[in-house]
């Protein structure tokens, strides 16, 4: 005789870069076993593949490794306050003294900026551009470090990885007919006053950022602290 299941309630957000409406539900423990093993391990590579998992895992008709990377994360915030609550405990130190402060943080105020953000259609000349796509985590997981850090020479593939295609006046040129090599090939031809044009769409994505401002129990020091990215987030939302 089969054991009886459970019905778990569905909710409606909508991702604010992409602006698409998804419904998801609150994680199970069989996903939490997921996020608890990614939190001890806190490495990119695994911290990356767990939000992937558990998003896919939780929310309708959605691939999460193609979302962009803000849009993942406030997927990934909505669906831990509907599974745990609104407010984390967090445990930060003190800038100071490193005397760990308890703070309560309220997810719902965490927010996704958009202001500033750049038309990802880019005229490089009058007859020739660009249309590029905010990194998803794929990209950002497969050329980061461990400590979730890009350099120089990485961030010129992760420009790559996200030419959705180059146009001019007859025709739309596909990045997924073309190869890696040839993207970097038509990236170096650019002067640099049109990569500036495509750097400043990569410096103007939206990111989601909550500041904290707390004093210090021990030594009193006023601090403020900005949590940002994927590492700052995951650890704080997936504690319980």
């Amino acid at each position: 005789m089969a054991l009886p299941t459970l019905n778990v309630p569905y909710y409606e957000t909508t991702l604010p870069c992409t602006e698409k409406k998804v419904k998801y539900r609150p994680f199970l423990v069989k996903e939490e076993k997921v996020l608890l093993v990614a939190a001890e391990d806190g490495t990119t590579s695994t911290v990356s593949k767990a939000l992937i998992d558990v998003v896919n895992a939780c929310a309708k008709d959605l691939d999460a490794s193609t979302l962009p990377v803000s849009d993942l994360e406030y997927l990934f915030l909505q669906i831990r306050i509907k599974s745990v609550g609104e407010i984390v405990e967090a445990h930060i130190p003190c800038q100071h003294c490193e005397e760990p402060t308890k703070i309560n943080i309220d997810l719902t105020k965490v927010k996704v900026n958009k202001e500033g953000s750049v038309d990802p259609n880019i005229l490089l000349m009058d007859t020739i551009g660009v249309k590029l796509k905010y990194p998803n985590m794929e990209i950002v997981s497969a050329n980061a470090s461990e400590d979730g850090e890009i350099d120089a020479t990485q961030s010129f593939d992760v420009v790559a990885a996200c030419v959705e295609c180059i146009f001019d006046k007859d025709k739309v040129y596909s990045s997924e007919d073309h190869s890696k090599a040839e993207i970097l090939e038509f990236l170096d031809s650019l002067s640099q006053q049109q990569f500036s044009k495509i750097t400043d769409f990569f410096s103007t994505i939206p990111t989601m950022k909550y500041k904290l401002d707390y004093k210090c129990p021990l030594c009193s020091n006023k601090n403020t602290r900005v949590l940002e990215g994927v590492q700052d987030f995951f650890v704080y939302a997936s504690a319980t």
